[in-house]
């Protein structure tokens, strides 16, 4: 019987393309509305902002008020040498403090090379704070060497409030008497302007500063990396928060976290962009420390070999310190956090340094930096080596945007291990890490010169892999790649000292779950991780010791006495204060402040420069209440799947403990006074390392707003991060540039 073909419908080609094309991803009008009304709140916000108008700075001698230098009576004249009265000055602002409520008139006269330029005087009084304005003659060009006067009139007396003189400034001096010190005069325009109205000028100054690379193009270079950071931000939205892909995504969530998704990549980017529009914002050695960082890196390039550590010593290279003078940063003994180089003359004064041909050698003891492990600066050698021929602001310049580049890969690590730890839903997993990417004190660190920036990257790979053995197992390759990692940071960070211990409880556990309990797998697959991990350090051990002449490593942390905090109860009472609020019966240690808040949260929402430039009061205020209901939602998700939370205690534990370990050497260092006082031992930085912690927390308070508006309120949680990293940037452009 013959066999009839079966003969199938012939489909035409407009056909077979629709049944090719994937079915189209519906949007969440929620998020999207919230999208949409959160870009215009942002966008009214900005214009708000900088149509705002006030009296603008022409100019300023960049000492901060620090402390009191003395108090002057009746006749007595105090004047300051070497300063730089702008074009166009309108009047100059005095940081003065009267001992009665209405205190002395002050004449003021300035002068140059015995001319006198300016006669002035204002009636200084209690209710104006510290502060006092007189007005001047403006100049139709900028004059350097003038002379600042005060003669304290015949009522009261006056306390001088300063800091230390930096380069391009005169000393103070009272009734021709040097006081050591200099105080800060800040020169003003006439009338008031908006942002708008001086953004020609801020552009002018932001192109100065800088070596054989710098000019105007700087200005447009930071708006062009920040725009495409928004864009790309917008469009990952709408992508991968907005629209509902969930459905044809969840079934093969397991299989998706093994590789690296795409908007990884676009994550890692955003990072990459605001660090580097960072590292442009900031002027040169404004990022805590990193001069000290330039120089180790430019020790390690030059010779070969880390500077040596010895205490009380800090002995930098004539070119590094030449730099540091003519960029306005200062010196060793004399550092300003206020300003940088806004005038044509300074600029000229700085090329000059720069094309002077110092010598690059003398960095032997690089100060604070010299304990710190060789990876970090020895990879920053690299770009340093590369534009050797360069200026070494143009060689620091490239330096930068080798640790914007580690910003990525801290990114993209942090959205891998959050798509790792909830891989279910993998819009929440987006909007944790574009909210880290976006974390205004990770694009300043790592817009710096300053190894954090790797710890940071360090710490976001060991999470992600750690969330690897924990939920696919724990097999030999992933411990080798767990302990490179760890031998990475005890390289790399001494910081990473208080996070290795937590990191092998963690591969222990890791361990033991997966070979069925604490045999003999389990401690092979912990030797391995840690034998990896130690060598490094063994053979670092035996270069400083025989061929570096370096202390032992971990002797780099200075021994310094600990400060007087009792018995072993009022030491572990301050423990506690530095983190958590004093409990009844505890003695008030920081009686003044709460470091949980004036330290820990206002320097994790931002604190820039030095530790100096932040927002306003009322942003920190709503950023702990923001905080407060992104713990709610995060505790609402946890509480709902709190049966898959109890399985996987053993993970959520050696988290804790890796936590827990940074934070206690941070409270040691704080205990033994290794830095000069509390506000020098914490800082919001010092916490970036759980940055992959952080982003879960958001992933889940995403989640913890429910089915309906879980992508409505993470499309707001990463809006709120866009403005907390523009107005960030905004306010470290004023403080140095405005």
């Amino acid at each position: 019987m013959p066999t009839r073909s079966i003969r199938r419908p012939r489909m035409n080609a407009r056909a077979a393309v629709t049944r090719a094309r994937p079915k189209a991803r519906m949007r969440d009008p929620r998020a999207l509305g919230c999208l949409l009304l959160g870009l215009l709140v942002l966008a009214a916000g900005l214009v708000t902002t900088l149509s705002h108008a006030s009296q603008r700075r022409a100019g300023t001698n960049g000492v901060r008020p620090i402390y009191a230098i003395g108090t002057v009576g009746p006749g007595q004249r105090a004047c300051q040498r070497r300063e730089l009265l702008p074009a166009g000055a309108a009047a100059i602002a005095f940081v003065l403090q009267p001992m009665q409520t209405i205190g002395p008139r002050i004449s003021i006269v300035l002068s140059r090379h015995g001319q006198i330029l300016d006669r002035t005087s204002f009636l200084l009084r209690a209710r104006n704070g510290v502060g006092a304005t007189a007005p001047l003659h403006p100049q139709t060009r900028e004059l350097d060497d003038v002379e600042v006067c005060l003669t304290i009139g015949p009522r009261g007396n006056v306390t001088l409030v300063g800091g230390p003189t930096p380069p391009q400034t005169g000393p103070l001096t009272v009734d021709g008497a040097a006081t050591g010190s200099s105080i800060p005069l800040t020169y003003l325009h006439a009338g008031s302007a908006s942002w708008w109205q001086s953004a020609s000028t801020v552009a002018d100054r932001m192109a100065l500063g800088r070596g054989d690379w710098g000019g105007g193009w700087v200005v447009w270079l930071v708006a062009a990396l920040l725009v495409v950071s928004l864009a790309l931000v917008g469009r990952t939205l709408l992508q991968a928060v907005i629209a509902d892909g969930d459905a044809s995504r969840r079934a093969d969530a397991t299989r998706a976290t093994r590789r690296i998704p795409a908007v990884a990549w676009t994550v890692a980017a955003v990072a990459v962009l605001n660090a580097a529009a960072w590292s442009l914002i900031t002027p040169a050695f404004q990022v805590p420390d990193e001069q000290t960082h330039v120089a180790y890196a430019q020790q390690i390039a030059e010779t070969g070999r880390p500077p040596i550590v010895r205490r009380g010593s800090e002995r930098l290279a004539p070119e590094l310190t030449a730099a540091m003078g003519g960029s306005r940063f200062g010196s060793l003994g004399a550092r300003t956090y206020a300003t940088a180089v806004w005038s044509p003359l300074q600029q000229q004064a700085l090329e000059r340094d720069l094309h002077a041909g110092l010598p690059r050698h003398g960095n032997d003891t690089a100060g604070p930096a010299a304990p710190e492990p060789p990876l970090y600066y020895a990879l920053e050698a690299i770009p340093y080596r590369v534009a050797s021929s360069a200026t070494l602001l143009d060689r620091i310049a490239l330096m930068r945007l080798l640790s914007a580049a580690l910003a990525g890969v801290t990114a993209l690590f942090v959205l891998l291990f959050v798509r790792e730890c909830l891989p279910d839903k993998p819009w929440a997993s987006t909007v944790g890490a574009l909210a880290a990417a976006l974390s205004p004190v990770l694009g300043f660190v790592s817009g710096g010169v300053n190894p954090d920036a790797l710890l940071f990257a360090i710490c976001a790979v060991l999470f992600y892999l750690l969330a690897v053995a924990f939920r696919r197992g724990l097999t030999a390759r992933r411990a080798a790649w767990i302990g490179a990692v760890l031998a990475a940071g005890i390289v790399g960070k001494i910081n990473f000292y208080g996070i290795a211990p937590g990191a092998l409880l963690a591969v222990a556990l890791a361990a033991r779950a997966s070979a069925g309990g604490m045999n003999r797998q389990a401690v092979r697959l912990v030797g391995i991780a840690l034998g990896i991990a130690v060598a490094p350090y063994l053979l670092l051990t035996a270069l400083d010791a025989f061929a570096w002449d370096r202390t032992f490593v971990l002797a780099h942390t200075p021994a310094e006495l600990p400060e007087d905090h009792g018995d072993l109860g009022g030491q572990l009472s301050y423990l506690w204060q530095v983190f958590l609020p004093r409990l009844p019966g505890q003695s008030a240690a920081f009686p003044e402040f709460y470091p949980g808040y004036q330290l820990w949260l206002k320097g994790f929402v931002g604190k820039f420069g030095w530790v100096v430039v932040g927002y306003a009061e009322w942003v920190y205020q709503l950023a702990a209440v923001l905080f407060g209901a992104v713990v709610v939602l995060a505790l609402r998700a946890a509480l709902r799947e709190r049966a898959a939370l109890r399985r996987r205690w053993a993970e959520l534990l050696g988290y804790a403990a890796i936590a827990g370990g940074l934070l206690l050497l941070i409270g040691l260092v704080a205990l033994r006074g290794f830095a000069p006082g509390i506000a020098g031992a914490v800082q919001g930085r010092y916490l970036l390392p759980l940055l992959p912690l952080f982003g879960a927390l958001l992933a889940l308070a995403a989640r913890g707003a429910g089915a309906r508006w879980g992508r409505a309120a993470g499309v707001a949680l990463v809006l709120t991060c866009v403005a907390w990293s523009l107005f960030g940037q905004l306010v470290t452009i004023a403080w140095f540039y405005g």
